[in-house]
């Protein structure tokens, strides 16, 4: 068999490639069978912690006797690369299969119970998994089922095998105690293996949401959620075993993965009669989880908001209440409210651009309007504001933001001790000079216990004490909105401002003094997120995180929204909140000011910020400042140059951006993704510059430079352009967009 040689293996065909390594389709010289070959990647052979844990997974796996588990026929090293031969198993992963759509519960616990079988045999020699997730599950023939991938697996209690100490895992199915403790044992697996269960039920994931702090939010704060209600043909029963698997506390969930599958097989075997999820369990009502001392807004699976306790001191401080019959302002519009996971196969990415109906050719609108060729032009009038969830300053329209007044110390000094002046006292026993000398030393004595106690910290206002220089925020911080504004500054008519609390942990590296922090909020409405991650870049605090939603009951749009903030020497921050989506109508500027109001609330889950994956820089966050966009079709006719003031706004996973383009009169919104950007709001309606009606309809799209450019200098890209109606108009076009300044 041909192949490329690596020591007595040919390797055939690349299977797949992950963190861990690559896997080849081999052919093995000595036993003359085909085999599956996992190799360490070449650029990571000489890391010492990626050769650890990768010996690890060989060993771990080796040790494992279980016909769910893939069998291990040699490891060892060829060439410096570490190896591992296993059996090749003929199927697809069942991320994959899942693809088509969500299972028939009888097949989703037969899958499950096999996957909880190999992880019981795991667990039974002191070994979690920690990454159990649809993509490590093989599915063969007759839905024989494999658990793959034990490269991070660990021995429970031992050292952590990761070079920074960050949490290992995937983000949509790890248990709400790795965020927080860092604990990893055999109820970790549970939860994972619960989350896979309903995402076989449903054929979505657990919590919805692409970014780390969406997924945080949801494993902390939303309760299980119900596949009942996504389903109509999964019994109610499957809702208390994913409840119980999902438990917040993990003494509340099942003991054992087998448990778990037994309680699924009993749930769908018992057709609507009422059995407890877990023997000995209190009953509870499908989809409750354990109170926990935050609020959030709850996924959509659920039909109402799920309420957590708070501290009494905050629950008695009064909070307006918005007028249900007052009317939402005029100028703004377009709110953006979360929308529910479908249910139906997950889409397929569109590769190829749609077919353009035919028309007649002609002179296009676009050389009369400079703008009008590479951009749609929005039917509602322009820089309408936004606000995903339900904007504070749309619910509490009427009742201005007010400020915490500050607490002024008691100006009423003890009234002078009376004394004997005619009395022969000796100087130092006279009250003229013994209460002032007593009066320093009580006033020094307070302040060395202070010095001992806080450092050189000052008192904060609003109590607490400001985190060290270079230090992150440490604490309870009340978060003060400005108004919104349009991206132009232009005020919104009735707009109001908001505030929130935020619990804010952060930590710094010794080595290069980079820092991170970790936030969950405790109440408001003014931003959607429920937990934010902001890293420090370039002296500012910056987050951004995105999701789904509505403005003004419009068609689905993907909401973004970011925070920058900058340290101040009191220990408050101060920056911009800014809300931009695929829809160039929703936008919103608010100045913003964090206060720290106290220490870390106990009590509150917040992610240990120590354990937070690092940053990763995207190539497309160079694309910013003054642009001048030129675009050639090709007939030959070119448009009126075209200046655009571009920001773009990163995920912190580096892999997905928004960048907004505007100018006086317009605004172009294109997303970026797999090293390329593409324009997001392709379609719009308008009339010819003649009259009548003219449908238009565009793509476009830009590679990102090669090798990585901050800023980006040069964009090349092309697209297509078609309007249909009474203008018709249908041509390729090449676009060069060439940065002009800041």
């Amino acid at each position: 068999m041909e192949g490329t040689p690596f020591g007595r293996y040919r390797l055939v065909e690349l299977i797949g490639r992950g963190g861990m390594g690559e896997v080849w389709k081999a052919f093995d010289t000595a036993t003359r069978r085909v085999v599956a070959v996992k190799v360490l990647p070449r650029q990571l052979a000489a890391d010492p912690v990626f050769e650890e844990r990768f010996r690890h997974e060989a060993f771990a796996a080796a040790g494992l006797n279980n016909p769910h588990v893939v069998p291990i026929h040699n490891f060892g090293e060829i060439e410096g690369r570490l190896y591992v031969d296993m059996r090749l198993i003929e199927g697809q992963d069942l991320e994959h299969v899942l693809n088509a759509g969500p299972m028939e519960p009888v097949r989703a616990v037969k899958i499950i119970e096999q996957i909880a079988s190999a992880l019981n045999a795991a667990h039974k020699i002191g070994l979690v998994h920690r990454d159990v997730k649809p993509s490590n599950i093989l599915v063969a023939e007759d839905d024989f089922s494999y658990l793959i991938d034990f490269g991070i697996a660990r021995a429970a209690g031992e050292t952590k095998l990761t070079a920074t100490g960050n949490v290992v895992g995937t983000w949509p199915y790890m248990a709400p105690e790795r965020f927080t403790t860092g604990q990893s044992d055999t109820r970790s697996d549970i939860y994972a293996l619960t989350c896979v269960l309903y995402e076989c039920l449903t054929s979505s994931r657990p919590f919805p949401g692409e970014s780390v702090e969406q997924q945080i939010a949801g494993h902390l704060t939303a309760p299980p959620p119900r596949p009942s209600i996504k389903r109509k043909d999964v019994s109610p029963e499957l809702d208390a075993v994913i409840a119980a698997g999902m438990a917040k506390d993990p003494e509340d969930r099942y003991t054992t993965t087998t448990e778990m599958a037994r309680a699924a097989q009993a749930a769908i075997a018992n057709d609507g009669r009422t059995q407890s999820a877990k023997p000995g369990s209190r009953k509870t009502a499908a989809g409750t989880a354990p109170l926990a001392p935050t609020q959030a807004f709850q996924d959509e699976d659920t039909e109402k908001h799920w309420h957590k306790e708070t501290k009494s001191r905050r629950t008695a401080k009064a909070q307006p209440v918005a007028d249900p019959t007052q009317a939402q302002p005029v100028a703004d519009p377009t709110q953006a409210q979360p929308v529910a996971d479908p249910t139906q196969a997950r889409p397929v990415e569109q590769t190829s651009p749609p077919q353009w109906a035919p028309t007649q050719s002609g002179t296009p609108e676009h050389v009369e309007k400079a703008w009008a060729p590479t951009t749609a032009q929005p039917a509602q009038p322009g820089w309408a504001p936004t606000q995903a969830g339900t904007p504070e300053h749309v619910a509490q329209a009427a009742a201005p933001t007010q400020m915490q007044p500050a607490q002024t110390p008691p100006d009423a000094p003890a009234p002078p001790r009376e004394t004997d002046d005619d009395a022969p006292w000796p100087w130092y026993k006279r009250t003229a000079i013994v209460v002032p000398i007593a009066l320093v030393m009580i006033v020094g004595a307070i302040a060395t216990i202070l010095l001992v106690l806080g450092g050189d910290e000052e008192a904060a206002p609003g109590g607490g004490a400001p985190p060290e220089a270079g230090a992150g925020p440490n604490g309870t911080f009340s978060a003060s909105f400005g108004a919104p504004t349009q991206p132009n500054g232009q005020p919104f008519q009735n707009a109001s401002g908001g505030t929130e609390t935020w619990v804010i942990k952060s930590a710094c590296e010794d080595v290069n003094g980079k820092c991170v922090a970790s936030a969950t909020k405790v109440d408001g409405s003014v931003t959607t997120a429920t937990a934010l991650v902001l890293d420090q870049v370039d002296g500012r605090w910056e987050a951004v995180n995105t999701k789904d939603g509505k403005c003004g009951g419009a068609a689905s749009t993907e909401v973004w929204e970011s925070m920058s903030l900058t340290s101040q020497p009191d220990g408050s921050m101060e920056g911009e909140f800014i809300v931009r989506s695929t829809d160039p109508n929703c936008a919103s500027n608010r100045p913003v000011t964090f206060t720290r109001t106290g220490d870390v609330e106990s009590g509150v889950s917040v992610v240990d910020p120590a354990t937070l994956p690092a940053r990763v820089v995207s190539p497309a966050q160079g694309l910013f400042g003054r642009y001048q966009e030129v675009d050639t079709y090709k007939d030959g006719n070119r448009s009126a140059d075209v200046s655009f003031d571009i920001s773009t706004y990163c995920l912190r996973t580096g892999d997905r951006c928004l960048s907004y383009w505007a100018n006086p009169g317009d605004a172009k919104i294109l997303t970026f993704a797999k090293n390329q950007f593409v324009l997001a709001n392709r379609v719009s309606d308008s009339t010819c510059e003649k009259g009548g009606p003219a449908h238009r309809e565009i793509t476009l799209q830009y590679p990102v430079p090669t090798p990585a450019q901050d800023p980006i200098t040069l964009l090349t890209g092309n697209g297509h352009y078609t309007i249909t109606g009474a203008c018709p108009f249908n041509s390729d076009f090449d676009s060069r967009v060439e940065r002009t300044g800041d």
